[in-house]
């Protein structure tokens, strides 16, 4: 599901640039309605990034409406 996630190499915030690549995967379909995502500290071990980061990546997706808890 979030296997080969790879954060984009730009100037934007980090839980900007994950928030938009899972809104992508959301988009393309790669992650359907009901999908669990991995958890937060998992995902956050893969990248190398703080888990505060991933919280604020998904708060975001979960203000867009793309995320439920």
């Amino acid at each position: 599901m979030l296997q080969d996630l790879r954060l984009p190499d730009d100037e934007s915030p980090v839980y900007r640039r994950l928030a938009d690549a899972i809104a992508e995967r959301i988009a393309a379909g790669t992650l359907a309605v009901g999908d669990r995502l991995p958890p937060q500290r998992e995902i956050a071990r893969a990248l190398g990034i703080n888990v505060t980061t991933v919280t604020r990546a998904l708060s975001t997706l979960q203000e867009q409406g793309l995320l439920e808890a």
